[in-house]
């Protein structure tokens, strides 16, 4: 083993003769000439830790397992078993990825919400949201999207005032824009709403958390933890920055002046600022956008109903009116012959 220390201590039986060893330890590197770990028997081709390479783009330690390999800490699980993965539980059943249990996330003091109890609701003070999966990038589904919503989950209040709702739909503003952040967005067009508007008119789709907003966005030189450019921050200000490799590095303001402001990192290099973190970042429930569009549909095809039966009620008063005329057309002719007047029949056709 080379500079390696072994150490085994010996498990005897009543007599003192040494029936096993266990309890190996290993001072220093372990060198192995088989790229294979057995974690059983020799023969046993069902667990161990190999070193793997296919020479098609794949080089690295691999775990196999018969079935199931389980990675576990004191408060996370990660287990992959007959095909599926699961994160925070050892029965993965419910999809190729199942994840169970949460994570504080943000500090939201007033909106909107969709979880695992039934779809949508409001809350005016519920601290921060349980996020099981967070994505920072797009999120493409090639099927569908389904949420709970089962009767027997939720306390209903009653049908929603669609005359109402029809109101507040025409009250959000529909905007174009592209977004800031051009790096990962690219530039593109987007029409949708802008969540501080839509707060105004319908707060209970709007969500408050935290999270970073690229209010600095530009290449800059870090040494010795200072920074010279002018930016918008303050002592104590948490600031998203990546490194030239792309890695992320989360840094806090220590310190500012006109020209410059100073982190808490010894990293030096260059450096591209995303921006600070907030803690009224918003975000929108286009789900509860979407039932209250189609409430105030529901509610047009009232009025379009109503209308309908107005105008037919209109088309057969005005035929009523036509019939009543001609009638008393046909009079008014039969007076003028009587009394022998020589004119054409005036007759309205």
């Amino acid at each position: 083993f080379g500079n390696s220390v072994v150490f085994a201590n010996p498990i005897t039986d009543f007599l003192g003769d040494v029936v096993a060893h266990s309890n190996v330890n290993v001072l220093g590197n372990l060198g192995l000439d088989e790229t294979e770990l057995r974690l059983r028997g020799t023969g046993d081709g069902n667990h161990y830790l190999k070193y793997f390479t296919d020479g098609a783009g794949f080089d690295g330690p691999k775990l196999y397992g018969y079935g199931t390999i389980a990675l576990q800490t004191n408060d996370m699980e990660v287990v992959l078993r007959d095909g599926r993965m699961g994160v925070g539980t050892s029965s993965p059943t419910k999809g190729r990825l199942h994840v169970s249990g949460s994570s504080l996330y943000g500090n939201a003091t007033a909106g909107g919400f969709i979880n695992s109890a039934g779809g949508t609701g409001v809350y005016t003070d519920y601290g921060a949201f349980d996020v099981g999966i967070y994505c920072e990038s797009d999120l493409l589904v090639a099927g569908f999207v389904a949420t709970e919503s089962d009767a027997r989950l939720k306390n209903i209040s009653g049908i929603s005032d669609a005359s109402s709702d029809l109101e507040t739909l025409m009250s959000i503003e529909v905007t174009d824009y592209t977004l800031k952040d051009v790096v990962s967005q690219g530039g593109r067009d987007f029409k949708k709403v802008i969540a501080q508007q839509v707060e105004e008119v319908f707060p209970q789709a709007v969500s408050t958390t935290s999270n970073y907003i690229p209010n600095i966005y530009e290449v800059a030189e870090i040494m010795g933890g200072e920074i010279m450019i002018n930016a918008d921050v303050a002592v104590g200000d948490k600031i998203k920055m990546f490194k030239e490799d792309g890695s992320e590095l989360h840094v806090n303001v220590a310190a500012t002046d006109a020209n410059s402001f100073t982190v808490d990192s010894d990293y030096k290099g260059q450096v591209f600022i995303y921006g600070k973190e907030v803690d009224d970042f918003r975000g929108v429930d286009y789900d509860a956008l979407s039932m209250l569009n189609i409430s105030a549909t529901q509610e047009l095809h009232r009025l379009i109903q109503e209308l309908h039966r107005i105008t037919q009620d209109l088309q057969d008063e005005n035929k009523e009116l036509k019939n009543v005329n001609a009638s008393f057309q046909d009079q008014l002719d039969e007076i003028k012959v009587m009394l022998n007047v020589d004119e054409s029949n005036t007759a309205i056709k």
